[in-house]
């Protein structure tokens, strides 16, 4: 029983730094792709504020005056 114990102790302490590797590897990906995900969400965000102006000029128009501008516009 004895050399049971000593052998699941000895296992845990050997694969424990292994393990720290992997959550280490882990919480950098994660970073990672948060670092990401907020680079691309202020890039949204710097889109919508360039497309705020030229869509808030539409909303005093009346129906007619949007019917004639050009649908490439």
């Amino acid at each position: 029983m004895l050399g049971v114990f000593v052998t699941l102790a000895a296992e845990s302490w050997w694969s424990e730094p292994e393990d720290r590797g992997f959550e280490r590897e882990l919480r950098e990906d994660v970073v990672e792709e948060f670092e990401a995900n907020l680079r691309i969400l202020e890039e949204d965000i710097t889109t919508n504020k360039a497309a705020r102006k030229p869509i808030g000029l539409l909303e005093g128009l009346s129906d007619e005056a949007l019917f004639e501008i050009p649908d490439t516009n």
